[in-house]
């Protein structure tokens, strides 16, 4: 059963990109119109990113192992992503976030280990990124979400506690950010927009919710809203 949940959700996420009408099945992707990925008693996609050409990366976990994985246009895994196609970490009900760079190399965040990996457009570790490809978030959290700016550093954002923290492009902390790398802030979720500003949302309390927008140093905006919120 949850084999089949997982082509399911890939399938629904593309049907809205490749159809010119909305909601049919676009049959002509994958295997009748769904992703068949990994023969696993139990597993979950969690985060994909398009990529140019139509063609998507996936990270998910299957029998408690941390994957990711390409797919072309038409639904089949590219065999040639990766030496191996996936990378193994035995992460129990892990979940990951993804983003792709402008360089093609793809960053992954997992919220077990709380671990920044970044892979090369072929799908290898990338070893100029932090020691043997990975980095380590500064203090357990759970990651909520990571996104690559268009410089090639990286945003991290966790909860539990909340932090915001920014990477430069070799995975070390970007001491320039906030004068620390890290902002306190227990958030959900993140936008990057153009201009470098962030917008996230989060909670400073447990009952009260805020949108907080900080500038690209990391100070906040006071521009933005009543009091920045």
């Amino acid at each position: 059963m949850k084999r089949l949940l997982i082509t399911h959700i890939i399938c629904l996420f593309l049907t809205v990109h490749a159809l010119a009408q909305p909601g049919t099945p676009d049959y002509s992707f994958g295997d009748g119109g769904g992703i068949k990925t990994y023969n696993a008693s139990h597993g979950w996609i969690s985060d994909m990113k398009m990529l140019p050409g139509d063609s998507m990366v996936i990270a998910g976990c299957f029998d408690a192992n941390f994957v990711i994985f390409k797919c072309d246009k038409d639904g089949r895994v590219d065999g040639n992503f990766g030496v191996p196609q996936q990378d193994y970490y035995n992460y129990q009900d892990a979940r990951s976030f993804l983003d792709v760079d402008s360089k093609g190399r793809t960053v992954v965040v997992n919220n077990q280990r709380q671990t920044l990996f970044r892979y090369l457009p072929d799908g290898s570790k990338d070893l100029s990124f932090g020691t043997n490809g990975m980095t380590q978030i500064p203090q357990y959290g759970i990651s909520q979400k990571v996104i690559a700016q268009h410089d090639g550093k990286i945003l991290a954002l966790t909860t539990y506690p909340g932090q915001l923290i920014r990477y430069n492009v070799d995975g070390s902390l970007d001491a320039t950010f906030n004068h620390t790398s890290i902002i306190n802030f227990s958030g959900g979720s993140m936008l990057l927009q153009p201009d470098g500003k962030i917008i996230v949302m989060g909670s400073q309390s447990t009952s009260s919710v805020y949108r907080v927008r900080f500038n690209s140093d990391g100070s906040q905006d006071e521009s933005f809203g009543k009091a920045n919120i």
